[in-house]
């Protein structure tokens, strides 16, 4: 029976490789964003994969994204989810805004916190399933003017970790890949030389290698960085 994965932030970047990577593995795709003509060309690239996908549009901040992801994914009995939907934000702390802070804290922790919950209690039922949350270097260490996004990401470590040690109970695997520079709009974004950075095709493959059932280990966690500096 073919598997189902549910990849968020799948319109662009690292989300667009790893849908890529997987349906040519011969996984049908959830993939998920929120510009729709991105979703189509993704959704097309699948397609002609040979297998199936479902889109689903929209801000992971709104409840009724979330739940058309949790609908779709418990009727199609989903397997794998990743959470890699993600916005950067750079900006001195005494000039952020209220605003600025909660869209960060709400796209990069709540977001994926309140969408695992609901995939979590699904697989833990049924004691089989992996939950792949893609981090960066700011969770790994703090760096200047990332105050509120290094804040996010150090939450999605710790719930990461966390979380790990009750889902091995339920034939849940929990991981969490963190990954250094990559050619991405959110990096080309802040000025930054992308020259040497990590292709997102390339991150893709050793993500797919990360969900392959092993007899005897698991890795919990993961770093991937780039050759060049």
């Amino acid at each position: 029976m073919t598997k189902w994965i549910l990849i968020t932030g799948s319109s662009r970047g690292l989300g667009k490789e790893l849908a890529i990577v997987f349906a040519e593995r011969g996984y049908n795709i959830i993939i998920h964003g929120r510009e729709s003509e991105d979703l189509k060309i993704v959704r097309d690239e699948i397609f002609n994969r040979g297998v199936d996908c479902e889109v689903v549009g929209g801000d992971l901040i709104l409840d009724e994204t979330i739940e058309k992801l949790v609908e779709i994914s418990i009727r199609k009995n989903m397997f794998i989810l990743i959470n890699n939907a993600a916005m950067g934000l750079i900006k001195p702390f005494d000039e952020l805004n209220e605003r600025e802070i909660k869209n960060n804290l709400e796209v990069n922790l709540f977001a994926p916190i309140s969408l695992t919950k609901k995939i979590y209690d699904y697989f833990a039922k049924r004691k089989s399933g992996i939950i792949i949350n893609i981090n960066g270097m700011g969770g790994l260490k703090p760096s200047r003017n990332q105050s509120i996004y290094c804040s996010t990401k150090y939450g999605l470590r710790g719930f990461t970790d966390a979380l790990r040690y009750e889902a091995k109970e339920n034939g849940v695997r929990v991981i969490g890949v963190h990954l250094s520079g990559m050619k991405t709009d959110m990096y080309t974004l802040t000025g930054a030389d992308a020259t040497n950075c990590m292709e997102p095709s390339e991150v893709a493959e050793v993500v797919y290698d990360l969900s392959k059932s092993k007899e005897s280990l698991m890795v919990d966690e993961i770093l991937i960085s780039r050759m060049k500096y």
